[in-house]
C-alpha cells in the first residue's frame, strides 16, 4: 500500500497543478505555461493523465536530467521514487511530447529569454555596453533519412556516424548567464549569429563586439557590429 504522501503526489502529479519542484512556478509559471499551450493550439481537449501542461514541464525536465530514460526523470519531476508508484510508461510519454509537439516550447522560449541583469548590476555591463558572450555546442538528431538529408552529418574513422547533429549557438548574458537568444541549424556559426542579431532590438549606436570565428565561439570580440544597452 502506497503511503498518503506519495498517493497525494502521485494524484497532483496527473493533474498537473502541482510538483515536486519550486523552480518551474518561478521559471515557467502555470499561467504562462497555460498561455502559450492556448495560443498554439495545443491544449487538452479532454482530461487525460498526461495534460499539456504536465508535458511541457517534462520535457524541461528532460534537458536537467539528461542521459536518463523517460520514466526516471518522471520520477524525478513526481518526486514519485517508490518502486510501486504509479509512472506512465515510455511510449505514452513519448506519445504526449509528440502530441504537444515543439511549438509550445519555442513560444515559451520566446517570452521568456533575453537579459536578466538590472542597470549597473556587478559584472554585466562595461561602461553603456551589457557584456555578452557567445557558446556553440553541436547536439545529436534521431538517426532517419530526413534528418541526415537535413542536418550535419556524424563521421568517424570508419565513415558515417550513428546521428546527425545540429548546431546550436546561443547568445549569453556574462553578468547572469541569461540566454538572450539561440539560434539552430546546420549552418556556420556565422550565419547562425547573423540571425541571431538580426532579431535583436536596433542599436542605440553603432559600437557593440560580435565572437564569431571559425576556431571558436567563446569570447572572441572581433569587429565592431552591434551594441546591447541598458
Amino acid at each position: 500500500m502506497m503511503p498518503r504522501r506519495a498517493v497525494a503526489r502521485t494524484r497532483a502529479c496527473r493533474c498537473g497543478s502541482a510538483w515536486g519542484w519550486g523552480c518551474w512556478p518561478s521559471t515557467s509559471p502555470t499561467s504562462l505555461v497555460d498561455q502559450v499551450l492556448a495560443d498554439t493550439g495545443r491544449v487538452q481537449r479532454r482530461l487525460r493523465r498526461l495534460p499539456a501542461r504536465a508535458v511541457v514541464w517534462f520535457v524541461l525536465a528532460l534537458t536537467l536530467f539528461y542521459g536518463q530514460g523517460y520514466r526516471s526523470v518522471w520520477r524525478e519531476l513526481a518526486h514519485s521514487g517508490a518502486d510501486d508508484a504509479p509512472t506512465p510508461s515510455t511510449p505514452g510519454l513519448s506519445q504526449a511530447r509528440r502530441r504537444v509537439g515543439s511549438a509550445p516550447l519555442a513560444q515559451l522560449f520566446t517570452r521568456l529569454r533575453g537579459p536578466q541583469a538590472a542597470s549597473g548590476a556587478a559584472g554585466a555591463f562595461l561602461g553603456a555596453l551589457r557584456l555578452v558572450s557567445w557558446d556553440a555546442t553541436m547536439l545529436d538528431v534521431p538517426d532517419s533519412p530526413a534528418n541526415q538529408a537535413g542536418f550535419i552529418a556524424s563521421r568517424n574513422t570508419r565513415g558515417r556516424g550513428a546521428y546527425p547533429k545540429v548546431r546550436l549557438l546561443q547568445l549569453i548574458e556574462c553578468g547572469t548567464h541569461a540566454v538572450i537568444d539561440a539560434a539552430f541549424g546546420a549552418v556556420s556559426e556565422q550565419v547562425l549569429a547573423r540571425r541571431v542579431l538580426d532579431r535583436q532590438p536596433p542599436p542605440a549606436c553603432t559600437a557593440a563586439a560580435c565572437p564569431v570565428t571559425r576556431k571558436s565561439a567563446r569570447c572572441q570580440f572581433i569587429r565592431p557590429v552591434h551594441r546591447f544597452c541598458h
